[in-house]
């Protein structure tokens, strides 16, 4: 682990899990602290019969992800009054969250929670199902919703590319993990 300290930001590359980065980042005037663990992982390394795996595992990981002690890292984050988020892009995935600023001793464990998003969580068939529809109606919602709706923001790296990853439509396209 490498550690960056600036003005409160501490940022991290964390070797244990494999690839991944991890900014911490404390704002004392507004009394929060905000985790981001980026894994250089998206939708542009899918191959052929991936299609919206990268997207389902960013759901998994996010919701099932479980400390050392076995509970919940978005219970303890909903707890304490915090909110998170997750992120699959074309080159990267992202797990953040913020929290109300922690004592200093608590920084190292909210750090570890963070690094948990990235560990493989212990998951089953209805878990898959699950996310799965949740990623469905969460499609719905924002291709219905979205003031940019109507914008070919899916399809724009495929038109420079003949890549797979580039081409398939990795946010949306569900049909590869049905068929799976």
């Amino acid at each position: 682990v490498q550690t960056m300290p600036r003005q409160g930001v501490f940022t991290m590359t964390c070797r244990r899990r494999g690839r991944c980065h991890i900014t911490a980042s404390r704002v004392q005037s507004a009394h929060t602290m905000g985790l981001s663990v980026v894994i250089p992982v998206g939708t542009a390394h899918e191959r052929p019969g991936e299609a919206g795996f990268a997207h389902l595992s960013e759901h998994l990981m996010h919701q099932h992800a479980r400390d050392h002690l076995g509970e919940r890292v978005e219970d303890q984050i909903v707890r304490v009054g915090g909110i998170s988020n997750a992120q699959t892009y074309p080159f990267h995935t992202e797990y953040s969250f913020v929290i109300p600023a922690p004592a200093e001793a608590e920084i190292p464990n909210w750090i570890d929670r963070a690094i948990a998003r990235v560990a493989p969580p212990r998951i089953t068939s209805v878990d898959i199902e699950c996310e799965g529809r949740i990623i469905r109606q969460e499609v719905a919602r924002r291709m219905s919703t979205s003031p940019t709706a109507g914008f070919p923001w899916i399809d724009a790296l495929g038109v420079l590319s003949t890549d797979f990853g580039l081409r398939h439509n990795g946010f949306s396209d569900l049909a590869d993990i049905e068929a799976a």
